[in-house]
């Protein structure tokens, strides 16, 4: 059995085995939302290729809904769970131990650093 869609409440997730698999899953959803009047939002969307073995096809891959690109990414959080292109969980595990002052917040930890005076000093990047 093949499940290519995974739907819950306005979420939809597309499943492909490969580029034009998903190109043609999304031209049925266009096709679908033409006729019952959806209307599925791309710059809200996005896509990622999950594989263990690093692509750079990638690169130049696209993919659009009702002619607006849709964003690759290498992680993105879904229903709570930080979904990554490279079929681990490290950043699912960090995100889940990590006490604050430290979130993962858009694929990057950022860590705040205080003076003793408990001024705020400065923003540091990581990862």
């Amino acid at each position: 059995m093949y499940v290519g869609a995974l739907a819950d409440a306005d979420d939809v997730t597309l499943l492909a085995p490969g580029h034009r698999a998903m190109r043609l899953q999304l031209q049925i959803c266009e096709e679908y939302g033409r006729e019952f009047r959806i209307v599925f939002n791309a710059e809200r969307s996005v896509w990622l290729r999950v594989s263990r073995k690093p692509s750079h096809s990638d690169d130049s891959l696209q993919f659009w809904i009702d002619g607006t690109v849709i964003k690759l990414v290498l992680e993105y959080l879904h229903l709570g769970q930080i979904i990554s292109s490279r079929l681990d969980d490290n950043s699912e595990i960090l995100a889940k131990r990590t006490p604050p002052p430290f979130r993962l917040a858009a694929s990057v930890l950022w860590c705040w650093s205080w003076e003793k005076e408990g001024r705020a000093v400065e923003v540091v990047p990581g990862i």
